[in-house]
């Protein structure tokens, strides 16, 4: 009863909490994410290996089961599959909903590196993943008029997909459909045999004029420089030129370029795409577990456009993005919030009979929304469709307490009590009831937060937005609308046109 007689007595002060209020709702509002779904982060490590050239079944037994044997029986382990095919592997590890995603990555790349004693020692180490099953923020075709299919690999290797990973909230990059660069040697049989060299030759001369390893320490009296040897190849004609050592003693030098046919070309390829009947590469940018949807897509956008006035030999084409469809699907959302709201205060307008406590009641939505977004920005959530699904439930809750609060008030008001005693009697008196009325609606829908698994991963969400909103309602209800009430909406003189005047006595008929 004192915080009531207080709000009713201190009318500049509700209104001044109101401001700040309206201020930091909406400054939360603003900053809050916005994604589809609600941004729930499930605890998956996905394992990536490459052995080119080995069977399914021998990556099963080479790669997959060293790892698996490893991973076996880690903290917090709840499922693990794998995938072989040929020449690659995949392992999933997924951990129990609350792990530390970062901890378990950490624990998986410890193992798998343990694991690497156990597989051949020419394999490419393997990738850890946190959450690899991500679908990607933007979609890009890239194209070039000017560019080979494997120069345009390279650009976007080297050069490209750098300067994409340091777009802010970016996590990865995948480049699919490219044709990467190789250098095929092609031997003649015919000149083997005439040469007296063996295949084994010619690959030993490459493997071993391709390198780049440290040459020691060239000391002068006043200048200590370090010496490297550089023998990495960069062409065909270098592997051409490579000499190659025969045993038997050949009567003059041989070079790679005597014994086989060398070509720059590139890999074959095993994933092909194209864009309007064109060959084209697929750029794949996917943004980091925590960072929300639609926000990573504009800055992604704005980014892009920086790094294609970079390189005007390269044309990007934007394929999707699914953040526009997120977007549409909020806004959706958000009308249909509104037009609760809309319909809300006609129907207040029809039974209230008068403006001013329409308002009243009114009041109670955007203080209990604005009160809400506060709370989602603190707790981390978003906007998406769950959050928003619970607002645009609770619309017609949020207006229950204040309604039975006005309604008695203004009863007191009519028996010939002033304004503030009328506000603070009616208040005092329907007290118990509207805490009834709100604490059936928080019984109901807050267990839904501690539900178990990945049903109340999703729904958690929507159960704190209606609580929050429906004890914020409740609030109000004893502080702001007694206030206005005494203060403001029972001095009005005002009637209610005709036909709400003749919809009234028709219903009450």
């Amino acid at each position: 009863m004192w915080l009531t007689r207080f709000s009713i007595q201190r009318p500049i002060i509700v209104a001044m909490f109101f401001i700040a209020l309206a201020v930091f709702g909406a400054i939360s509002y603003l900053n809050l994410g916005k994604n589809s779904q609600p941004n729930v982060n499930f605890p998956v490590v996905v394992v990536v290996a490459s052995y080119p050239g080995a069977s399914p079944a021998e990556m099963e037994r080479l790669v997959i089961k060293p790892i698996e044997d490893q991973i076996d029986g880690i903290e917090h382990l709840d499922t693990m599959n794998a995938t072989a095919q040929s020449g690659s592997a995949v392992v999933v590890a997924q951990f129990q909903l609350g792990t530390d995603l970062d901890f378990a990555a950490i624990d998986v790349q410890r193992r798998v590196d343990t694991a690497r004693l156990y597989m051949p020692n020419d394999l490419d180490p393997p990738q850890v993943i946190k959450n690899g099953a991500d679908a990607p923020v933007v979609t890009y075709a890239v194209d070039s008029k000017t560019l080979t299919a494997s120069a345009l690999a390279d650009v976007l290797n080297d050069r490209v997909i750098s300067d994409i990973r340091h777009i802010p909230n970016v996590a990865t990059v995948n480049l699919s459909g490219a044709a990467v660069r190789e250098f095929d040697v092609r031997a003649d049989p015919l000149r083997l045999m005439g040469a007296n060299a063996t295949l084994t030759d010619v690959f030993n001369a490459i493997a071993q004029n391709n390198a780049n390893v440290p040459g020691g320490r060239i000391d002068q009296p006043t200048v200590e420089r370090d010496v490297s040897v550089h023998a990495e190849i960069n062409s065909a004609a270098d592997i051409g030129a490579i000499p190659v050592a025969v045993p038997g003693g050949a009567q003059k030098t041989l070079t790679v370029g005597h014994l086989a046919q060398v070509t720059d070309t590139h890999q074959e390829q095993r994933l092909i795409s194209h864009m309007n009947g064109a060959p084209g590469l697929i750029l794949d940018i996917n943004h980091t577990i925590a960072s929300d949807e639609v926000g990573s897509t504009k800055i992604v956008r704005a980014e892009m456009k920086k790094i294609m006035d970079k390189y005007p030999q390269i044309e990007f084409h934007e394929l999707f993005a699914p953040a526009d469809y997120s977007q549409a699907s909020l806004n959706g959302v958000l009308q249909s919030l509104f037009e609760g709201i809309f319909l809300t205060a006609i129907v207040l307008m029809l039974f209230l009979h008068a403006w001013r406590n329409a308002a009243v009641v009114m009041i109670a939505i955007p203080s209990s929304l604005l009160a809400t977004f506060i709370t989602m920005r603190i707790l981390g959530l978003t906007l998406d469709n769950v959050s928003l699904m619970g607002l645009s439930l609770i619309i017609g809750i949020l207006v229950d307490d204040s309604i039975v609060v006005l309604e008695n008030i203004g009863r007191h008001h009519d028996n010939g009590e002033p304004p503030v005693e009328a506000a603070i009697k009616g208040r005092t008196q329907i007290g118990p009831a509207a805490v009834v009325i709100t604490l059936v609606d928080v019984v109901v829908f807050l267990p839904i937060a501690f539900l178990p698994g990945t049903v109340g991963r999703f729904l958690s969400e929507f159960a704190l937005v209606v609580v929050v909103a429906t004890l914020t309602s409740l609030a109000v209800s004893f502080t702001i609308t007694p206030s206005l009430a005494g203060n403001w909406s029972l001095f009005s003189k005002w009637k209610a046109p005709w036909p709400i005047e003749r919809f009234a006595e028709g219903f009450e008929r």
